[in-house]
């Protein structure tokens, strides 16, 4: 099922609940990314992940950011057919308010490194550089199990993830 086939709705945006996304707020699911300094880099983050995609280092992975306070987050999962555009786009009504910096997707992976690995989930991330919004994941590393890895996606892929695919999508809370 094509992108445009399965939510072509005359440019109006799924509801969360159309795209089968929960919120999940029970005691187990990570509430807040710690405060960053912004001086660690993420292209070389490998201390927190075995395998970090090369492309990041095109999109602000070799530069420092500014520090960041706390930040409360919520995690969605989905059941449904989706595209990255229709989730972070059916949570956030700005898209600017549901970005997370590098170094917050390096801090969230470092705090909850053992959660991530045991829970065998991919974590979805959006964050913006150059102007233009971009995909971080992070999942555990088959090749390593006990390490995680991160990969980069474009947020305008038109892929649709299949249902089967329980993602789980890290949004600030607004």
């Amino acid at each position: 099922m094509s992108a445009e086939s399965s939510w072509d709705m005359g440019g109006l945006v799924p509801t969360p609940e159309e795209l089968g996304i929960r919120l999940c707020e029970n005691k187990w699911w990570p509430k807040e990314i710690k405060a960053t300094s912004g001086t660690e880099k993420f292209s070389s983050a490998y201390d927190v992940f075995g395998d970090v995609d090369t492309l990041f280092s095109m999109l602000g992975g070799n530069e420092s950011s500014a520090p960041t306070e706390r930040m409360e987050i919520g995690c969605y999962v989905t059941i449904r057919e989706h595209t990255f555009a229709q989730v972070f786009g059916s949570i956030a009504s700005d898209l600017d308010k549901a970005c997370v910096t590098l170094n917050q997707i390096k801090e969230f992976a470092r705090a909850n490194m053992q959660w991530i690995v045991d829970s065998n989930r991919s974590f979805y991330f959006l964050f913006k550089y150059g102007g233009k919004y971009h995909i971080a994941s992070v999942t555990t590393d088959p090749l390593s199990p006990r390490h995680l890895k991160t990969l980069l996606f474009r947020y305008d892929d038109t892929f649709v993830w299949p249902y089967r695919l329980v993602q789980t999508y890290i949004v600030p809370k607004q």
